[in-house]
């Protein structure tokens, strides 16, 4: 039985906002309403009130404006699709809010989200195993400006003499497949990106997320799963170079682990870097969790390793960008905005790539004080 632990707020965006008025304190409780459902109870002297429905027009009225109309409303009459831990009304509060994917109103982690993480933390290992022996190759690669494709990793390795490396990469990727697992709370927090070097000066808020509430745990059969019939086909494969075939040995759980808990303790070094620690001092907890992190993943068990999933992370917890930042600066520097730098921003001039990224965002309720999100640690 495979066990998922959320350690810090998981947000994993549907795409949709919801509105602030559905949120709603009743006898303590924050409840989550349908925007419908609210309209329903308002008066239909106020639904044909003229001057009401010219406010709904576009930008014809305030946010607070027309959402100062629902507190006429009695929100016991309705029905709650779900509550949740938020720390202020949504009227009061008149924020909207980014909505959590869920499934009949319970929040998830698509199991999507976590084979990429899994993938992601896979190509850093395979930098980390081969780079001494493959320094004056990987440096050909970059230089000759490539286009990063599904196989780019092998290409950059060991070469794609019969221009298989994407193909093999398909069918690689195909034999790990990763199931949804599934929570019951969820929590709305603050949310802010601080610029790291103008602090007080430079704060975006964002639109408080929902979230799958940090502490929980859920257990599922087949987690990760491998298809060990196209494993064996493909190690017997001679129409693929022997050394991407040699790749299919870390299709086991404990060479998952290792790779997961490598990529995660260096982004984490870089969270601990001079400038961020002393960034973090204002925003305590964070310091003492990261080092907390840190220390239980140096107790993993072979079949145990962190991940940082979902939004409000950074292009560093989604790339193997930082490997080449630290083993190979100068051509991390001169290829930064053609190939390391977030994907929206490559072939234009970008941020330094020194300070990239210059932003993180924090998260944060009374409850459990700041907060970076999406770390996860999983039992396999």
């Amino acid at each position: 039985m495979a066990k998922v632990k959320i350690i810090t707020p998981v947000h994993i965006g549907d795409g949709e906002k919801i509105e602030a008025p559905c949120f709603h304190r009743i006898n303590g409780q924050v409840n989550r309403y349908r925007f419908t459902d609210l309209f329903e109870q308002l008066p239909v002297s106020k639904l044909t009130d003229s001057e009401f429905l010219n406010r709904l027009q576009k930008n014809s009225s305030s946010r607070s404006d027309l959402y100062s109309v629902f507190n006429q409303i009695d929100y016991t009459k309705i029905q709650p699709l779900y509550s949740v831990f938020y720390e202020w009304d949504g009227i009061a509060s008149n924020r909207d809010v980014a909505s959590q994917a869920k499934s009949c109103e319970k929040p998830y982690i698509p199991g999507s989200t976590l084979k990429g993480a899994i993938e992601n933390a896979f190509n850093y290992a395979l930098l980390l195993q081969f780079y001494k022996k493959k320094k004056d190759q990987i440096e050909v690669f970059l230089n000759s400006n490539p286009r990063i494709t599904e196989g780019y990793m092998l290409k950059m390795l060991f070469g794609d003499p019969c221009d298989k490396a994407d193909s093999f990469m398909k069918e690689f990727y195909s034999c790990l497949s990763c199931a949804d697992i599934y929570f019951d709370q969820i929590e709305v927090n603050d949310a802010k990106r601080w610029n790291i070097y103008k602090k007080n000066s430079n704060k975006i808020p964002l639109e408080a997320p929902e979230c799958i509430m940090a502490g929980q745990e859920s257990t599922i059969n087949n987690l990760v799963q491998f298809d060990t019939v196209k494993i064996k086909q493909l190690k017997e494969d001679d129409n693929f170079p022997q050394e991407y075939r040699r790749i299919l040995s870390f299709l086991k759980i404990p060479n998952i682990a290792k790779a997961c808990n490598w990529y995660i303790k260096d982004i984490l070094k870089i969270e601990q870097s001079e400038d961020l620690h002393r960034f973090y001092w204002d925003f305590e907890p964070i310091n003492h969790s990261i080092q907390e992190i840190k220390t239980l993943i140096a107790s993993c068990q072979p079949n145990q390793f962190y991940l940082r999933v979902g939004m409000h992370t950074n292009y560093f917890a989604k790339t193997v960008s930082v490997f080449f930042k630290e083993k190979m600066p100068e051509i991390y520097q001169d290829k930064f905005n053609d190939l390391f730098a977030p994907a929206k921003k490559r072939g234009r001039k970008s941020s330094d790539a020194e300070n990239m990224p210059v932003t993180r965002t924090i998260l944060f309720n009374e409850r459990e004080g700041n907060m970076l999100a999406g770390f996860i640690k999983v039992e396999l």
